[in-house]
Order: structure tokens, then C-alpha cells, then sequence
């Protein structure tokens, strides 16, 4: 498995339509979209194509009440659950994406968790660690670290910002971009806010029976930010073309 850092350099991705809204996401054979609108300590319940269980986020630790479309995550108490079964729909196909609407991220260790997986492993990327970076980690649900890349982009500590993780043509991908709209392939994320693991973010297999952190994480990780949205789909963004 080798991977690579692409920044300007790309033939285009074919663009896709995803729906990043409840409205758009309402009849969705593919995917699901949660809007974070509920008050203080209260769960969160998307529209798509999970049902019952599998369409709550749990919230733990207090999160505060939606305020101008969306949620403060403050501490490392405060995040998200999903069911394992949702994680198991959602994101162990041949092609998945998991993309969060941000503001206001964290410049101190604000770490943003793609999914915990079980399978003795898990699969994330984080951002604004310690020393300012911003980067990507990938890890097998084998628990087989398989690499690291850090494009030399930041998130902005303020304005509403993309994050999206995907799986398309048997590669891992992440980018991220300032803007409202859900990006939806390749180039819409600038050169230096994008990476590719080629081979990578293979989930078939993974139970995610562990820890199920749909939003923020636990265990001693500072998770600075508003979250506005979350989309989960068993389709990729428009990836590049080798």
C-alpha cells in the first residue's frame, strides 16, 4: 500500500450529488444527514436511509442548545454516539463518506474523529493538533497503522468549514474547505487541503462494536468546535483520476 499527497496536480473528479440537508436527504436509498437544532442535552435525530435506533445521535456530557444552526462541543466530556449498526450501514461498503459542517474549531488539540472502529482498530483523522498542524491519519480496522500525511493547509478557527472523509475507487481521501455547500469532488477542495491514501479505508469487516463516536470523542481529547451537520453516505465524493 503506498499513499500520496495530491495537491494542484489532478485529472478531474466526476462530481456527485449527495444530499448535505434533512430536506434533501428525506426518501434517500443512500445516505443520511443530521442538522443539529436540538436544545441543551437533548439527542439529535437525522433523516435518510437508516431507521428507528440507527438514525439517533446520543449526546453525552451536557452539549449545549443549537444557536444560529448549530451546536457547541466545548470539552473533552461533550460529543455524539451512533449505533454500531449505523456505522456498519453507513461506512463499511466499498465507498462511504462521513463529512461534517463546522465553526469555530478549536486551535488547542481540537481533534475531529472520523469513526472508532471495532476489530481491535480504528479509522480516523484530526486536525489543529498541539503544535497548529493540520492532518490525516489512517488506520486499518485491523489496527494496522498504515500512514500519516499532513497537508500544509489549516482549518480556520472560525469560518463555517467542510471536513469530509471518503472512500471512492478503492482509495481513502480527505479534504476540507470554507464555504456553506457540501463539496462534492476532487477539486473542490484547494490545493493543500486535500489527501489521498491510495489502497486505503478498506472498512468491510469492522464491527465498530468498541466505541461508536459519531461527533467529538472521549478519553482526555479536547474537542473545540460548533457542529452544524453531519453526512454519512454509501457513496463517495467525485475522487481524482490516476
Amino acid at each position: 500500500m503506498s499513499m500520496i499527497a495530491i495537491g494542484a496536480r489532478s485529472q478531474q473528479g466526476v462530481p456527485v450529488n449527495i444530499p448535505y440537508t434533512e430536506a434533501m436527504a428525506a426518501g434517500s436509498a443512500d445516505s443520511v444527514v443530521w442538522e443539529f437544532t436540538g436544545g441543551a442535552s437533548a439527542n439529535e435525530t437525522g433523516v435518510g436511509v437508516l431507521t428507528g435506533a440507527d438514525l439517533v445521535l446520543t449526546q453525552a456530557g451536557g452539549v449545549g442548545a443549537s444557536s444560529g444552526g448549530s451546536r457547541p462541543i466545548a470539552n473533552q466530556n461533550q460529543y455524539f454516539t451512533c449505533t454500531a449498526a449505523a456505522l456498519v450501514a453507513m461506512l463499511n461498503g466499498a465507498e462511504w463518506l462521513y463529512a461534517k459542517k463546522i465553526k469555530n474549531c478549536g486551535r488547542s488539540l481540537a481533534k475531529e474523529l472520523m469513526a472508532l472502529g471495532g476489530g481491535g482498530g480504528y479509522l480516523h483523522a484530526y486536525a489543529n493538533d498541539a503544535n497548529g498542524r493540520f492532518g490525516g491519519a489512517i488506520i486499518a480496522p485491523s489496527g494496522a497503522a498504515v500512514g500519516f500525511i499532513e497537508p500544509p493547509g489549516q482549518v480556520s478557527a472560525t469560518d463555517v468549514t467542510w471536513l469530509c472523509w471518503w472512500r471512492k475507487n478503492t482509495n481513502f481521501h480527505f479534504g476540507f474547505v470554507a464555504q456553506e455547500n457540501m463539496p462534492m469532488r476532487w477539486e473542490d477542495f484547494p490545493s493543500g487541503q486535500r489527501l489521498v491514501c491510495v489502497g486505503a479505508g478498506n472498512n468491510s469487516g469492522a464491527t465498530w462494536a468498541t466505541q461508536q463516536f459519531a461527533v467529538g470523542l472521549s478519553g482526555g481529547f479536547s474537542n473545540i468546535m460548533d457542529i452544524s451537520t453531519l453526512v454519512m453516505s454509501q457513496r463517495g465524493l467525485g475522487a481524482p483520476l490516476f
